[in-house]
C-alpha cells in the first residue's frame, strides 16, 4: 500500500491520517507478505552452496506472491478506508526490507555479484545521507517514474532468481544489473531535487 510514501526516497506531498487505528485488513496484507518475503530469504539461506533448485524455484515463487500481493494492500487500504501514517510507512518499509532480503538472496547463491546489494541499500543509505544532510529529508513530489522504478527492482530480483534456479547463467545479472542503473538515477534526480530547490 504505497499511500502517502514512494518507494526510494524521502515522503511525498500526498496525505493520509496520521493516527494507527485497528490493524485492518490492508495492514494484514502487508505483514503477510513481508512474512512470505522472510520464508523465501530463509529458503536461498539453505540453498546456498549446493544451489538447490527446487528450494530456489520455491523462493522465487514466493518472492513473487509477495510482490503480487504489494499491488493489492494498496488497493484494500483505499477501498476500506483504511489508509493511515502508520500503514504508508508500513507498507514502505515492508518494501525495503522485500527488496533488501532478495539481494542479499541473490548474492550468496552466486545469482549477481555484490554490487546487487545495493539494490537493497540504497534507501537506507539515503536515509543516513539525510542525518548529515537535513534536506535530503525533504518531501519529494508524487512520481509515476519514481514509483515504477520502484517495483522493478522487486520484479527484476525475482525474475532473476527463478531464471537462474531453472538455467544457471551469469546472463541473469542483466535484470538487476538494469534495475540498479534505473535506481542510481532515480536517487541522483531525487537527491539533485532536494539539494537544488529553494
Amino acid at each position: 500500500m504505497t499511500v502517502g510514501w514512494q518507494r526510494g526516497s524521502g515522503m511525498t506531498t500526498a496525505r493520509v491520517p496520521v493516527g494507527v487505528g485497528r490493524v485492518g485488513l490492508a495492514n494484514v496484507i502487508t505483514g503477510s507478505r513481508l512474512l512470505i518475503a522472510v520464508a523465501a530469504f530463509i529458503l536461498l539461506l539453505v540453498a546456498v552452496g549446493g544451489r538447490e533448485q527446487p528450494l530456489m524455484i520455491a523462493a522465487a515463487v514466493l518472492a513473487g506472491v509477495s510482490l503480487l500481493l504489494d499491488g493489492i494492500d494498496g488497493r484494500v487500504a483505499r477501498a476500506r478506508h483504511e489508509a493511515s501514517r502508520f500503514g504508508a510507512i508500513f507498507d514502505n518499509e515492508a518494501d525495503a526490507a522485500t527488496v533488501a532480503l532478495l539481494s542479499v538472496g541473490l548474492w550468496i547463491n552466486g545469482i549477481a555479484g555484490w554490487w546487487v546489494l545495493l539494490i537493497g541499500a540504497m534507501r537506507y543509505l539515503f536515509l543516513l545521507a539525510g542525518m548529515v544532510l537535513p534536506a535530503l529529508r525533504g518531501r519529494l513530489p508524487v512520481s509515476m517514474l519514481r514509483k515504477v522504478l520502484g517495483i522493478s527492482q522487486g520484479i527484476s530480483l525475482a525474475l532473476a532468481l527463478f531464471g537462474a534456479a531453472i538455467h544457471a547463467s551469469a546472463g541473469w545479472q542483466l535484470l538487476p544489473a538494469i534495475a540498479l542503473v534505473g535506481l542510481f538515477w532515480s536517487f541522483g534526480r531525487d537527491t539533485v531535487h532536494l539539494l537544488t530547490r529553494r
